[in-house]
């Protein structure tokens, strides 16, 4: 099973500039740019520094697929880890708002059980909250 990450680009963009409007006392540790230089590449490439330590690692801002169930596990949950996160769901309302219901999201992830990149399989990433707050999904 191979993961895959498909960057919506603006919305990236929209995102990071939010993050370098909020307070940089809470900035999550795994961003290693400083605010307000964090851009859509910068953070990218600090997203997949994060997920490469659960992964089977990284080549620029390429996370090299899990090669194992575990680590593809460890990967998700990474995510939903980073998604839940008070920093992100604050900078993801001022971003990414709901418009006519529709909902807007940094990257969408896949998961590729064949060679073929056809035949992949969106993910669907729950956002899942034991305080039953309000989340946005930042990856799907």
């Amino acid at each position: 099973m191979k993961l895959s990450l498909s960057w919506d680009l603006e919305n990236s963009t929209v995102f990071v500039a939010a993050i370098n409007a909020l307070n940089p006392a809470h900035v999550p540790y795994w961003l290693q740019t400083s605010q307000p230089q964090i851009t859509a590449n910068s953070f990218t490439d600090d997203l997949v520094y994060k997920l490469h330590q659960v992964a089977g690692g990284q080549c620029g801002r390429v996370l090299l697929a899990p090669n194992s169930p575990t680590q593809f596990g460890l990967v998700m949950a990474t995510l939903v880890i980073i998604q839940n996160s008070d920093f992100i769901q604050d900078v993801a309302q001022v971003a990414l708002p709901m418009v006519n219901n529709v909902e807007r999201v940094v990257a969408t992830t896949y998961y590729l059980t064949d060679k073929r990149a056809q035949r992949s399989i969106l993910n669907n990433l729950p956002v899942c909250d034991p305080d039953n707050r309000q989340l946005r999904r930042i990856f799907i």
